[in-house]
């Protein structure tokens, strides 16, 4: 019988796994990465994942309006245009879920491909997704020939997941039988948080909280912010010229690959030619360097929302943080340089701690 497939649909990343044999599988994609949630129409043609993500790198004046990050954003909104055509929300993601499966399906483990059942999934949501946007995202999915089995909440995913991986769960689920844990999942778009108890051998939700203010997006509009102004100061300018069609578009993804890069490197350096629409060729392109301390006090402020946000969540279900078990961290946000020290500092005592990469279903 064929296995249904585990779709991890992201705001930045997005990935098809199945389980055959207690044994994962991850159709990434030729580098052996996730897919970066990313659309790019141009004319006919459609083009997903990473193949859309490089024109990203490599776009020209203007043409960046054909291409679209973070589709599962769109979803329960108002219809977008790219380049004068008008694209509901539940057309882009499911274009971009087509793209998925044929990556999948280009997988050179054919044997696997072939055990797969591609038209039934279990799909992977945030917490705070509503009914409108699973109800969009469920006619997109269709739309790709994907039935929705059934939703999960990411961080329940997440922590079925750490035990799974574990290798024999029964022993872990002994260990904490009765116990809470506490999962966030912190990811580009979002941060949510679910707090679960472990009986039975099963694991119960009890609550759920979903933040999208403070995903890795909006660190990197915070170091879009920054660099501006570190031009303004550069070249002792009053205000900063008119953006060139697109330019905010090619500075985010510079900001975002800063972001990355200063997680192995003390500095990282952002170019961006042809920001500014200005006939003065000296100020046209942004050109500033960003250290890993500047990095950590941009994003302060967001992190620290996010830690807040747990300890509310706490506090509101009266809940001592002494009686959480585990806590398990994931997410591309908590293994950041820049907010890993502030975790740090925040930590709970006495309380297991797993920093983990986002395991997808």
């Amino acid at each position: 019988m064929a296995q249904k497939i585990g779709i991890d649909f992201g705001t930045t990343n997005s990935l098809i796994s199945v389980v055959l044999s207690d044994k994962p599988k991850y159709f990434a994609d030729s580098k052996g990465l996730p897919h970066p949630s990313v659309v790019a129409y141009s004319g006919e043609n459609i083009i997903t994942g990473r193949k859309a993500k490089i024109q990203l790198d490599a776009i020209g004046k203007g043409v960046s309006g054909n291409i679209i990050k973070s589709p599962k954003t769109l979803l329960g909104g108002i219809p977008v245009y790219v380049q004068g055509r008008e694209y509901m929300p539940t057309d882009i993601v499911r274009d971009f879920m087509e793209g998925l499966k044929e990556e999948a399906f280009s997988d050179p483990d054919q044997d696997i491909v072939d055990s797969c059942d591609f038209e039934y999934a279990v799909v992977s949501i945030p917490v705070a997704m509503d009914g409108r946007s699973r109800r969009e995202l469920r006619d997109a999915m269709l739309q790709a020939g994907i039935h929705v089995h059934q939703f999960v909440h990411e961080p329940l995913a997440a922590l079925y997941a750490h035990f799974r991986s574990s290798g024999n769960m029964a022993p872990l689920l002994e260990k904490y039988h009765n116990k809470l844990a506490l999962v966030f999942d912190w990811g580009g778009g979002t941060l949510d948080l679910t707090l679960c108890l472990v009986r039975g051998g099963s694991l119960t939700q009890i609550v759920n909280v979903g933040d999208n203010q403070v995903g890795g997006d909006y660190i990197d509009d915070a170091i879009a912010n920054f660099v501006r102004e570190q031009h303004l100061m550069l070249y002792e300018l009053d205000k900063l010229p008119p953006e060139m069609p697109g330019a905010r578009a090619r500075l985010l993804n510079a900001c975002e690959a800063a972001k990355i890069q200063l997680s192995k490197r003390s500095s990282s350096l952002i170019y961006v030619e042809d920001y500014f629409d200005t006939e003065d060729e000296k100020g046209r392109d942004i050109e500033i360097d960003i250290t890993q301390d500047e990095l950590t006090e941009i994003s302060k402020v967001l992190v620290q929302r996010g830690l807040n946000n747990i300890e509310q969540l706490l506090d509101r279900m009266k809940i001592d943080q002494r009686r959480i078990a585990l806590c398990l961290a994931t997410g591309g946000m908590i293994n950041s340089n820049y907010s890993a020290p502030l975790m740090i500092d925040w930590n709970f005592s006495d309380i297991d701690w797993n920093f983990s990469d986002s395991v997808p279903l």
